[in-house]
C-alpha cells in the first residue's frame, strides 16, 4: 500500500503527480547512415557512456570500415549474451558499429541526464526480464518488446532538478578520479626516481642495472631474501588463511587480508609468517601487481595459496622489507620477471630462479627506510582518495534510487 500522495503503478509506488510511460514514448529509433570514417570519430560504447576510441587506445587506424552515425543526445544499445549494454552520447557526433541500435531522446518529454539515471536504476531489471524472455522463446531480444519497458516520468522541471543533483555528485566523482590519476602518475615518477637516484645524491656511478648513487651497492636478490619453505608452526584450532583474493593488486593497498578457518578445513599449503612479503607468481595475478605484506596474524603464522612466493628478508639490518616491497612493484622489475615467465597460456608463472637472480640496488638502510616512507605516504594519500570516491559512489547510489523512484522529492523553485 502506498503512502499518502503516492499511487500504485506498474513499477511500484510513485508520487501522485508523476506518470508512468513506456520507454518507446521518450526515445525514438532513427535510421543511421553507414560510411567509412576516420579513427578519431569512432566511439566505444559501455558502462553507460560513449567515448572516443582515441581516448582508450593508442593505435591509430586511418579507415576502419563501415560505421553508423550517432547524433548528439542519443542512446546507443547493444545486446550481449547476458546483458543489455548502453551508452549515452551527450554533445558530440560519433560513429559506432552498425550492430548497435541507436535512439534519439525526446527532449520535450525527458531530460537527457534524468533518463541516463533511470537506466542506471532499471536496466539490470530490464535486462533480466527481456533476456530471459528471449531465451525462453528461443530467440534474441525483440527491441519492440524492450521499448514496452515502463519508466517513471516526473514533470520536466523536477526531472531537471533531479538531474542537477545527481550530475553534481557525478562531477565530484570525476574530480576525485582525476586526483587519483594524478597521484598515481606522481607515484610512478617518484618510484622510478627514488629507486635510481635516491635522496639528495650528487655523485653517481654506472652499474649493470644502470646509473645509481655512488655509495649504493648492487646485490643479487637471492643473497638478501629467501623463499620461506620450512614450517615452525604449532598445532592450532583455527588457521589464518590467505587466498589470492586477499592479496591486493595495483591501487588496492599493500597489506594482505586473511580469514580464520578451522584447521581440518584448510587446503592452502604454503606456509608464511607475519611480516613476510607474499608475491603472486601466476598470470594474470602477477601482471595485475598482486603482492602484499602479511600483517600480524593470530599465532604469528598461517597458510596461503600455492600461487605465491612467501619472501623473508634474511637480515633486516641490511634490507628493509618495505623497500623490497616497492622495488618489486617497480614496473621495470616487473617487466623483467614477466618476460621470463614459463608455462602454457593462462598458466604462466614467475620462475623462482628468475626472482632470486634479480639485481637489487641497495642503499644504506636509513635511506631505504626513508624511500619506503615517502612512497607509503603517497600510497596513504591515494588510499584516502579511493575511500572518498567509494563514499561518493555510495551517496550517489542512495540518491539515485531514492530520487528516480520518487521516495525522496526535490524542491523545485516556482
Amino acid at each position: 500500500m502506498c503512502r499518502q500522495d503516492y499511487k500504485e503503478t506498474e513499477i511500484g509506488c510513485i508520487p501522485e503527480d508523476w506518470q508512468v510511460v513506456k520507454l518507446g514514448k521518450v526515445i525514438e529509433e532513427y535510421v543511421v547512415k553507414s560510411l567509412p570514417v576516420s579513427y578519431d570519430k569512432v566511439a566505444s560504447v559501455g558502462k553507460g557512456i560513449v567515448r572516443p576510441r582515441s581516448e582508450l587506445y593508442d593505435k591509430k587506424i586511418n579507415n576502419i570500415g563501415l560505421m553508423a552515425y550517432v547524433y548528439p543526445y542519443s542512446v546507443v544499445f547493444g545486446l550481449g549474451s547476458k546483458e543489455i549494454s548502453f551508452g549515452f552520447n551527450y554533445d558530440s557526433d560519433f560513429w559506432v558499429s552498425p550492430a548497435y541500435k541507436t535512439f534519439r531522446v525526446r527532449l520535450a518529454l525527458m531530460n537527457y541526464y534524468y533518463l541516463y539515471s533511470v537506466f542506471n536504476v532499471y536496466l539490470g531489471w530490464w535486462s533480466k526480464l527481456f533476456l530471459v524472455y528471449g531465451v525462453r522463446n528461443g530467440k534474441q531480444l525483440d527491441w519492440q518488446s524492450f521499448l514496452q519497458a515502463y519508466v517513471p516520468l516526473p514533470p520536466l522541471h523536477e526531472q531537471k532538478k533531479i538531474a542537477e543533483i545527481l550530475s553534481t555528485v557525478d562531477d565530484e566523482i570525476k574530480t576525485v578520479d582525476k586526483e587519483i590519476e594524478h597521484a598515481e602518475e606522481m607515484k610512478r615518477g617518484l618510484l622510478s626516481k627514488l629507486l635510481t637516484e635516491g635522496i639528495g645524491h650528487t655523485e653517481f656511478k654506472e652499474t649493470e642495472i644502470g646509473r645509481i648513487p655512488k655509495d649504493w651497492q648492487v646485490v643479487k636478490l637471492g643473497n638478501m631474501v629467501k623463499v620461506r619453505t620450512k614450517s615452525k608452526a604449532k598445532k592450532v584450532k583455527d588457521i589464518a588463511v590467505i587466498t589470492m583474493e586477499d592479496i591486493p593488486a595495483y591501487g588496492e593497498g599493500n597489506i594482505a587480508k586473511y580469514r580464520m578457518i578451522p584447521e581440518d578445513k584448510v587446503k592452502a599449503p604454503v606456509y608464511y609468517e607475519s611480516g613476510d612479503l607474499l608475491l603472486a607468481k601466476i598470470t594474470p595475478s602477477f601482471e595485475n601487481g598482486k603482492q602484499a605484506i602479511v600483517p600480524n596474524v593470530p599465532s604469528g603464522w598461517g597458510l596461503a595459496t600455492t600461487e605465491v612466493y612467501p619472501l623473508v628478508v634474511k637480515d633486516t639490518e641490511v634490507l628493509d622489507v618495505w623497500f623490497l616491497f616497492y622495488y618489486l612493484r617497480f614496473g621495470k622489475v616487473r617487466k623483467i620477471l614477466e618476460l621470463e615467465m614459463t608455462g602454457t597460456a593462462g598458466q604462466k608463472r614467475v620462475k623462482k630462479e628468475s626472482l632470486l637472480a634479480l639485481l637489487l640496488p641497495l642503499p644504506p638502510l636509513p635511506e631505504q627506510k626513508k624511500i619506503a616512507e615517502i612512497l607509503s605516504i603517497v600510497d596513504e594519500y591515494i588510499q584516502t582518495l579511493r575511500e572518498k570516491k567509494k563514499h561518493l559512489e555510495q551517496v550517489k547510489k542512495g540518491l539515485l534510487n531514492d530520487l528516480i523512484t520518487g521516495k525522496r522529492r526535490v524542491k523545485v523553485d516556482a
